[in-house]
């Protein structure tokens, strides 16, 4: 039952993120088109005032600047993330689905079969009746249908394990780390523990800040350290230096520019002198391109492996700025081969090695989990792959 749940939730987390918007170049402002979906109404629109940004105003009003692409993946009417408007409205409610016109249509072939009734599917103009009025939504506890599991369950389950698979992607960004393209302005380091003995969960440590960042009592923060530099496996462009979480921690309290945190999860050794940061530096995204693009290549494996299995960490060199989001599944693809025939040299069709899904998109690269690899074929750094 566990199994065929989470593959329901497996399923709508995919259409979720499916989507891969193409954004028009940034630089000079497009003509000011007027007032943006001014016929959205109710408790969760937004009216847009001089100065905001998308960023921003997830951080005020959901509490989280990093759900700016879902909220712009649910307001077709901003074709530009980049380029909002005074007076524009915008609907900052998650649970709305996502419009057609944000669906690749080789996408919608492919889930056709795969459809949940209710909330969870894609929405169709033939769903709505004359009057324009669409399907009245499910209960909490009606029965949904899954053809691709072939099961019926209750849309409050389907919701728990949603809740549940999104936490294990949370706690998975926590541990894989990331490759960091920019230097950090401000992090800090463990100065001392409270029992000056092995630091281990539930500990006290004290940090010491360069910046007071208004840290707040409840706020998490990773324990890292800088590992080597990522080189491209084609260009030998440098990518970043390697962030390794050792473990994550918990502000108890906050006094001038000293912290007072408790340690949460650990995943090595943890030690004073340890740096510390917030969970995702901010990316500065304004008056830069985002330029579609995907395909790309694994250039390094968690930990300085050669080779990489399923459920290990990988680093690709795509990110924001070539249009790829968190979410988002890529096929691993063997080498290109070629045959000699009677006609002449023809390529032969790529294999597919495995999947990736991609955990935490960064600037200009990703963190990416492999989902499977197939039977006989190895993953490597410098292995092609292409958004799904």
């Amino acid at each position: 039952m566990k199994k065929r749940l989470l593959f329901v939730v497996f399923f709508i987390f995919i259409v979720s993120y499916s989507a891969n918007n193409i954004v028009p170049e940034q630089g000079n402002p497009p003509p000011y088109p007027g007032p943006r979906g001014q016929k959205l109404k109710g408790e969760n629109v937004y009216t847009v005032k001089k100065g905001d940004t998308l960023w921003d105003i997830c951080k005020q009003k959901l509490n989280n600047p990093w759900d700016w692409i879902k909220v712009w993946e649910r307001n077709p009417h901003i074709t530009n993330p980049n380029w909002i408007y005074p007076k524009d409205k915008i609907s900052l409610d998650l649970s709305r689905s996502i419009k057609d016109s944000y669906v690749r249509e080789e996408n919608r072939e492919k889930y056709r079969d795969k459809r949940i009734s209710g909330v969870f599917k894609f929405k169709d103009h033939k769903d709505e009746d004359k009057n324009g009025d669409s399907e009245e939504p499910l209960s909490r506890d009606e029965e949904i249908y899954d053809e691709g599991s072939k099961m019926k369950i209750t849309k409050k389950d389907a919701i728990k394990v949603e809740k549940a698979y999104q936490e294990k992607i949370r706690s998975m960004r926590f541990r894989a780390g990331f490759i960091l393209e920019e230097e950090i302005e401000n992090y800090g380091k463990i100065v001392k523990a409270q029992d000056n003995e092995a630091i281990t969960p539930n500990d006290i440590v004290f940090i010491d800040f360069e910046q007071n960042n208004n840290f707040k009592k409840g706020q998490e923060l990773i324990i890292f350290d800088f590992g080597v530099v990522v080189e491209h496996p084609v260009t030998y462009e440098n990518l970043g230096k390697m962030i390794v979480p050792r473990g994550t921690l918990e502000i108890i309290n906050v006094e001038k520019d000293i912290v007072k945190a408790k340690v949460g999860e650990q995943f090595k050794n943890i030690h004073e002198g340890d740096f510390v940061v917030p969970e995702y530096p901010k990316i500065n995204l304004a008056n830069e391109k985002i330029e579609p693009k995907y395909e790309g290549y694994i250039s390094y494996i968690e930990n300085g492996k050669n080779l990489a299995g399923e459920n290990d960490f990988v680093y690709i060199d795509l990110g924001i700025k070539q249009g790829i989001r968190t979410g988002m599944h890529f096929d691993i693809l063997a080498k290109k081969e070629k045959i000699k025939s009677s006609t002449g040299v023809k390529d032969i069709p790529t294999a597919i090695k495995g999947e990736l899904l991609v955990i935490n998109a960064r600037k200009n690269v990703s963190t990416a989990v492999v989902l499977y690899t197939r039977k006989n074929y190895k993953i490597n750094i410098g292995n092609m792959i292409r958004a799904k």
